[in-house]
């Protein structure tokens, strides 16, 4: 039988060793670790939401008044620009200035689109 060749055997007992240590090394080093951590952060995660489902109620609670406390601070910010006359004059200044802006941003365009045109046509 070739396996039990007494020439060869030693050579194969080498390999054998050198690639199990090899794969040995690397499952020490890099995949067991890695396994490791992955283990560790998904026990930390189950632990938080099995908190978080304890306190289900104070979460309810506390979602409550922050919502409240935001519908009050958008009241606020929206009767003071109401109540301030220069900001709506800046945002209408600002929506005009936008509007011309786009009307002579089309203008450019046709008129370069004419031109374009034109030159086309002369050097033809």
């Amino acid at each position: 039988m070739p396996q039990l060749d007494k020439l060869s055997f030693l050579n194969q007992l080498i390999w054998f060793f050198s690639f199990f240590f090899i794969f040995y090394f690397l499952m020490i080093k890099t995949f067991l670790p890695t396994i490791g951590r992955s283990l560790k952060l998904r026990h930390r995660l189950l632990n938080l939401s099995i908190g978080l489902k304890s306190s289900k109620n104070n979460t309810f609670e506390t979602t409550v008044i922050a919502g409240s406390k935001i519908v009050n601070i958008i009241n606020n910010l929206l009767q003071t620009i109401l109540v301030d006359k220069t900001f709506t004059k800046t945002v209408e200044n600002s929506l005009q200035l936008q509007e011309t802006f786009k009307e002579a941003q089309k203008l450019y365009v046709d008129e370069s689109f004419k031109l374009k045109l034109k030159n086309k046509f002369l050097t033809k």
